[in-house]
């Protein structure tokens, strides 16, 4: 899946977003139909894979539309309410999946999912266009009489079709902050997927919570606080911000340290206190998760955007994909207040890697423009 969004990405600055998109949603809905059809372990493991191929057709394609479709100084906003879509969706599919199991059997659990894949497939290549000059409107910028993207050298940004090699190198891989994102982007999955991971196994083990249900509850505020985080890192660096994403990112990681400690330290008797904490981490975790995103779209040119989303999308589930095995360690070998510890530095270490980056997007003042 992150492979395949780094693919996805640099395919969609060559072709339209749109097609891809609608294909990937698509083609994703005929390989759930397929899995009902299956009972043989290799051809779920063939069917997995190429799931996870086509689903990394989606994220690119959006944020190429997103930044094409909005102008910088609302684009928060809409990218966090784009972003809620991990919370709705993990919420409403298993309602569906689940009656369609108990009602027709296993299969349909599938099945169903997957035609209404590419029913939305159908809609989305009808309905979607990949820019406002392809339909004969002005740039959103233009439109709302905001400043146009432009080179480090403050000129308009050249407009020459490059190839996909030069557009990688130019835009993406010579960008220095690309990578600071990257490789924070890295540390954010990884302390996500240490909490969703490790959080219930800590209350059992740790703190002593009663039973499995009971854990289970006191996590759940996780995707409440995400959906909710989403949202409001999203239309600060709007409206208070005025389109500073990363000041954001560094406040609500420091959001996620103060959460993670209180997860620690509050008493196993304290049920809702830890439900709150846990709502917390959810809420401060799935902002930066989503603005670092949103910021490496807007650092580079346009035509590089889905390829810049591809490459942080790849690193960061390289992060989530490989966080597993320190952290098993960490806990094996050396106990809770280690992976506490670990928790607190991979935060810290993301924080780090931003603050070279506090300044990005902040208007000079027109005296010193003018010296």
């Amino acid at each position: 899946y992150g492979f395949s969004k780094l693919i996805a990405g640099v395919l969609t600055d060559r072709f339209s977003a749109r097609v891809f998109m609608a294909v990937g949603i698509a083609l994703t809905g005929v390989i759930n139909i397929l899995f009902g059809f299956q009972k043989a372990l290799w051809a779920f493991c063939i069917l997995w894979f190429l799931n996870g191929i086509f689903q990394g057709f989606g994220a690119p394609p959006c944020a190429k539309l997103l930044t094409n479709w909005y102008s910088k100084t609302e684009r928060g906003t809409w990218w966090g309410f784009w972003n809620t879509s991990h919370n709705t969706g993990g919420f409403l599919i298993p309602l569906l999946s689940g009656y369609c199991v108990r009602a027709f059997g296993w299969q349909y659990g599938m099945i169903v999912p997957g035609f209404i894949g590419i029913a939305m497939g159908a809609f989305l290549y009808d309905r979607i266009r990949d820019s406002p000059e392809s339909v004969g409107l002005p740039p959103v910028d233009v439109y709302r009489g905001e400043e146009l993207a432009t080179t480090d050298e403050g000129k308009p940004p050249d407009e020459k079709k490059l190839s996909v090699r030069e557009t990688l190198f130019k835009y993406v891989l010579s960008e220095p902050n690309v990578w600071l994102l990257a490789v924070s982007y890295f540390f954010v999955y990884f302390v996500r997927q240490g909490i969703s991971s490790w959080s219930h196994i800590y209350l059992l083990d740790a703190k002593g919570v009663a039973n499995a249900q009971e854990a289970a509850f006191r996590v759940s505020g996780m995707e409440v606080g995400g959906l909710l985080g989403s949202l409001c890192s999203g239309w600060t660096s709007d409206r208070v911000l005025r389109g500073r994403r990363i000041p954001v990112i560094i406040f609500w990681l420091i959001g996620v340290i103060v959460c993670v400690a209180a997860l620690r330290a509050v008493p196993v008797s304290w049920r809702y206190a830890n439900w709150l904490a846990v709502f917390g981490i959810g809420f401060f975790i799935y902002g930066p998760q989503m603005l670092v995103g949103l910021q490496g779209a807007e650092i580079v040119h346009k035509s590089a955007v889905s390829s810049t989303i591809g490459l942080l999308g790849w690193i960061a589930y390289l992060g989530a994909s490989i966080a597993g095995y320190p952290l098993t360690t960490i806990v094996t070998q050396y106990g809770w207040n280690a992976y506490f510890i670990s928790l607190f530095g991979f935060a810290g270490t993301a924080i780090l890697l931003l603050l070279p980056m506090w300044r990005v997007g902040m208007k000079a003042r027109p005296d010193v423009a003018r010296g």
